[in-house]
């Protein structure tokens, strides 16, 4: 009874493996479609490569290999796309994708011809032209027709965004070395850098202080002395002041920028389900 259990199991698994053979393509894609969901696309695209009659099983190899930053590849595999398929416009959106991610600013601003351009989904093309343009402070236009193609769950974001770009807290760099020149320490104060402020302000005042008082003790020497150092600090708080302004308004983009990025990562870049 035992022996008789045991070959009937071994048929049953025979018979399972004849019905789902591993290396069959549409076992290929399955598996194909499971590492591209799990982020593994360089085996995705190794597998999904394979089923080259099936148009869902190509898009998802481009897009692989624009995850993979290939984008020329990605490119020839889309634009096999673009024409006669059930998935030409959403390849047709992935080629302006593309396009933003490898810095084609021409493709991705100018090409508006009904070659590549998917009237589908022309609100998401604009948008990313339109958060190029933000994240290079170029041909910005007016807030709501900029605002105009970005769905409406976004648009407060962005609009805050584009005021940040547009009307940034920026400082000015020859207004905070006026400040130290009036007052020591001052302009750190107007850059928001309060500890290097206050510390200016106490070392020139400190050192000016020695300065005149030894000069009325009759102590030339140590007065010169201390004079010296006063000057010397007094013009590093200047040029302290005026260098700190533009690392202010360096941060201050670094900043925006990283947010920016950080919210088109969460959106993913306003691409379409590709399904």
């Amino acid at each position: 009874m035992k022996n008789i259990f045991i070959f009937s199991l071994i048929l049953f698994n025979t018979f399972l493996y004849s019905q789902s053979d591993p290396y069959s393509l549409q076992e290929r894609f399955r598996f194909g479609k499971y590492l591209f969901d799990s982020g593994d696309f360089l085996r995705a695209y190794e597998e999904l490569n394979y089923y080259s009659t099936n148009d869902t099983a190509r898009l998802l190899a481009a897009v692989s290999l624009s995850e993979l930053g290939r984008f020329s590849e990605s490119n020839d595999r889309l634009r096999s796309l673009s024409f006669n398929s059930d998935l030409s416009q959403i390849s047709r959106f992935m080629l302006y994708k593309n396009a933003w991610f490898s810095d084609d600013n021409y493709f991705l601003q100018n090409n508006r011809s009904t070659l590549y351009f998917p009237k589908t989904y022309s609100d998401s093309v604009q948008s990313l032209a339109n958060m190029y343009n933000l994240l290079r402070r170029k041909n910005l236009s007016d807030s709501e027709k900029f605002l105009t193609p970005f769905a409406k769950n976004y648009k407060d974001t962005i609009r805050g965004f584009y005021n940040s770009v547009v009307y940034p807290k920026a400082k000015n760099p020859v207004k905070a070395a006026w400040l130290s020149t009036i007052i020591p320490g001052a302009g750190k104060i107007y850059t928001e850098d309060y500890g290097d402020g206050i510390t200016a302000f106490l070392f020139v005042g400190v050192l000016t202080y020695l300065a005149v008082d030894n000069f009325n003790a009759d102590h030339d020497f140590r007065g010169y002395l201390f004079s010296a150092l006063s000057a010397y600090f007094y013009a590093g708080n200047i040029y302290g002041s005026y260098s700190s302004a533009q690392i202010f308004n360096m941060k201050y983009r670094t900043s925006i920028d990283n947010d920016i990025k950080k919210f088109l990562e969460s959106v993913n870049y306003f691409q379409p389900d590709l399904w």
